[in-house]
């Protein structure tokens, strides 16, 4: 076979151009990798939500129940350990959980700040992503507070504080006979706001004076609660309840006070 020499030199001369284009040519960047967990990177993202509910798996992977924003807990392990409370605490409370994780979730500002997000409707809800109805997270709250009830009194005390200055009487239900009336400044400005026709409203007050010792400030409120209408039953089993007993917890005082209402 003859080859053409015109033809042979055409060839090496494109393999020569080709050649020359590769070795300047960019090196093409390998993709970035998939973020792990791309619902916490969500979380830490610029939106307002800093707590995010996105199951229900308690004693599972907080990770695959709550999601904490880096805004609210800054710090990666106290951050696990604050969603893996939300995620254990928000529909019953953890009968497994260790005293000690509890008091060191407590002493991090981000558990109050927490606990303030589910009591404020007006802004907080605005802060937590949750995929049912709202209306559930006031059971939330409550439950989220009782989860530390039986450990951690000196922490809850500036929470109850908070609480009452908007009103709201939860913190001091789950101090109750543990509460230092000294160390809650606000409960006195709560006490001359509070709607004295409202039964529940007293009856709070009755039992938590009862059980704290402060007896003249109970008896008060007992009065009070007799003159609201329509709930002469109730005030007489409350009045049953605190001849009967010098104390008495939180749940036996809303069965006894509430029950079948």
């Amino acid at each position: 076979m003859i080859i053409n020499f015109i033809d042979v030199m055409k060839y090496l001369f494109l393999f020569t151009i080709a050649a020359l284009m590769s070795c300047h040519a960019k090196p093409v960047k390998a993709p970035d990798p998939a973020p792990a967990n791309p619902g916490r990177q969500q979380a830490d993202s610029t939106d307002t939500v800093l707590v995010r509910i996105v199951g229900s798996i308690t004693g599972g992977d907080p990770d695959s129940c709550i999601l904490v924003s880096r805004r609210l807990e800054p710090d990666s392990g106290y951050n696990k350990l604050l969603a893996k409370y939300i995620c254990n605490n928000l529909y019953s409370n953890d009968p497994d959980a260790k005293q000690a994780e509890l008091v060191t979730i407590t002493n991090r500002p981000s558990f109050a700040r927490m606990i303030m997000l589910f009591f404020d409707e007006k802004s907080g809800y605005d802060k937590i992503a949750y995929y049912g109805e709202k209306n559930r997270i006031p059971e939330m709250r409550e439950n989220l507070l009782f989860g530390v009830a039986d450990c951690c009194a000196l922490q809850l005390h500036p929470i109850a504080d908070a609480l009452l200055k908007r009103d709201i009487f939860e913190g001091v239900e789950v101090l109750w006979s543990k509460a230092d009336c000294k160390k809650l400044p606000s409960l006195q400005g709560y006490m001359s706001r509070v709607d004295t026709t409202n039964f529940f409203a007293c009856a709070d007050l009755v039992g938590f004076f009862h059980n704290v010792g402060e007896y003249g400030l109970r008896d008060s409120f007992l009065k009070k609660a007799g003159r609201t209408s329509g709930f002469e039953k109730n005030v007489a089993t409350l009045k049953k309840l605190i001849a009967e007993n010098k104390k008495f917890d939180i749940s036996t005082f809303r069965e006894s006070t509430y029950g079948g209402m």
